[in-house]
């Protein structure tokens, strides 16, 4: 599953007339001639792709207007635009102290703390804007965001819930608030709110692969599969999603392709036990159990406590007639304590060595 991803500075990008995510490109901008005012001056050049001249415009606005809050909070957006968090955090904040009114200043502000990792700060603030904006999405969304950071879940999916209620179309929000339900168990629920999302949100690599992950995890094999497909497509370099259709392959049928993908997967991910778990797995099933064994002991070395490559490797000696060594394996897995699930495993596994 990929990574959370925080919501772009929306408003921000909104107030120098960048349009919103999903919609429609900007139309070009006429370029025979600039605007006279600086701050649309400065979004023709956001528009065009360059908020170093965008910034320059503002600035030299701000050196004969240098009391413009709205100059302030412009050169900010130009500068996060280009990476420069520090130096948009001195612009907004100037132009909190200018105009204390200028909200949008504060969102910026806020987004930089979260994306920062400075998480207490990000709930303070966005607190703070939800106190005289209740009905703004992105605050909601960002605050989930911070309080799962935090471990405070049941505040967190009170934040989500209230995102995807001021706008249940929101892929964004629905794909957070299904991994939270999916980590919570409730499986079925995750894909109520994944599925239309990812019907939505068809060009976005990382909503595709958590839908995939989902289905897989509710045993919906195929679909995941397909799922899975489309995400590498979209990126190709996704070895999460490779990892899922690695998995559901197994489950479908296209084992030597699964074992094939998992090859390749090791080489980049050789530090990844769930990879060589899943190789090993394929190995087996295609009936080079000395082979899985190896691939199993990968795992194990970088996971030692991985009660799941302990069985599997038990029941890859078996089936490689290597009953002395399965029995062995037993040994080292119940020195973990293992859960019944474990040990119902590893005696169906044992039996025809006895």
């Amino acid at each position: 599953m990929s990574s959370r991803r925080v919501l772009p500075i929306l408003l921000a990008a909104f107030a120098l007339g960048c349009p919103p995510k999903d919609g429609p490109p900007p139309e070009p901008p006429d370029e025979s001639t600039a605007p006279s005012d600086p701050i649309e001056h400065a979004q023709q050049l956001m528009q065009q792709g360059k908020p170093d001249e965008a910034q320059a415009v503002v600035e030299q606005a701000l050196a004969g207007d240098p009391g413009n809050a709205e100059l302030w909070f412009s050169k900010g957006v130009a500068q996060r635009a280009q990476g420069q968090a520090e130096g948009a955090t001195e612009s907004w904040e100037k132009a909190l102290q200018l105009d204390p009114k200028l909200t949008a200043a504060r969102h910026g502000l806020a987004a930089l703390r979260l994306e920062a990792g400075d998480y207490e700060a990000a709930v303070t603030a966005y607190a703070e804007i939800l106190q005289d904006d209740p009905d703004f999405k992105d605050a909601h969304y960002n605050l989930g965001l911070a309080l799962l950071a935090l471990g405070r879940t049941d505040e967190a999916r009170g934040a989500l819930l209230n995102a995807n209620k001021l706008d249940p179309e929101d892929p964004d929000v629905a794909v957070e608030l299904g991994r939270l339900y999916a980590l919570e168990g409730k499986l079925e629920e995750a894909v109520a709110l994944v599925g239309p999302a990812a019907a939505k949100a068809t060009d976005d690599a990382g909503i595709q692969s958590t839908y995939g992950w989902l289905l897989e995890r509710l045993n919906r094999f195929e679909e995941a599969a397909t799922t899975f497909e489309r995400a590498v497509a979209l990126k190709p370099d996704d070895d999460d999603a490779r990892l899922g259709l690695a998995r559901c392959w197994m489950r479908t049928g296209k084992v030597a392709e699964a074992a094939a993908e998992l090859e390749q997967l090791a080489g980049r991910r050789a530090e990844d036990p769930a990879v060589w778990i899943a190789w090993g797995s394929a190995l087996g099933k295609l009936g080079d159990n000395d082979a899985a064994v190896e691939k199993l002991d990968q795992a194990i070395a970088l996971a030692p406590d991985l009660q799941s490559a302990h069985v599997q490797k038990i029941g890859a000696l078996v089936l490689a007639g290597r009953c002395a060594e399965a029995k062995a394996a037993k040994k080292v897995l119940y020195t973990m304590k293992p859960s019944d699930r474990a040990k119902r495993a590893t005696t169906n596994a044992l039996a025809p060595c006895k």
